[in-house]
């Protein structure tokens, strides 16, 4: 039996990539709801609205540092200092196709759980979540 995620959070200005993202996971079942916002303080009012209404914190954060309107310091901090206490999501970092600018400084932190490369498939998605939620997931 699978239970899929309850909610996943996509950070990624590109509208495109964030839509092909949440499509698969839609079309596989992967997870109940799908949020997809454009910048990192966008994402950092959710989970505090979250937080404060008491409503759950989703279980993977698909986040992508580049070209963000908070530097990837800044958005990690302040995901430590406010949220990561309270919840247990996995971050798994979204990199460009050619940009390893952001990527390696990143995944240095112990917050982030994984990363994907654009262009990203639905059978990495599928890993990714039988990896993060430790589930069987039907192929």
């Amino acid at each position: 039996m699978f239970n899929s995620a309850s909610i996943v959070l996509i950070i990624d200005r590109d509208k495109f990539s964030s839509a092909n993202i949440s499509n698969d996971i839609r079309k596989l079942g992967l997870a109940k709801t799908t949020v997809c916002l454009k910048s990192a303080s966008d994402a950092l009012a959710y989970l505090e609205k979250q937080q404060n209404c008491g409503y759950p914190f989703p279980e993977i954060i698909f986040y992508n540092p580049h070209k963000s309107d908070l530097n990837q310091g800044e958005f990690m901090d302040t995901y430590r200092v406010k949220f990561s206490k309270h919840c247990d999501s996995k971050i798994i970092l979204l990199e460009e196709k050619n940009d390893d600018s952001y990527g390696h400084q990143l995944l240095e932190d112990s917050l982030i759980e994984g990363e994907l490369r654009k262009p990203i498939s639905a059978g990495q998605l599928l890993r990714i979540f039988q990896k993060e939620m430790k589930e069987h997931v039907p192929r």
